[in-house]
């Protein structure tokens, strides 16, 4: 999945897609801990 994009988009629009699937994930993991406490 992640070969394909930095392929078909070039290595600037993967590192952004990384970096947004980062943001996402710590965005989810934040969520989890408000929903816990």
């Amino acid at each position: 999945m992640l070969m394909e994009i930095k392929e078909l988009c070039g290595q600037s629009d993967y590192e952004k897609y990384r970096k947004v699937q980062m943001e996402l994930a710590n965005a989810m993991r934040l969520c989890e801990f408000d929903t816990t406490s």
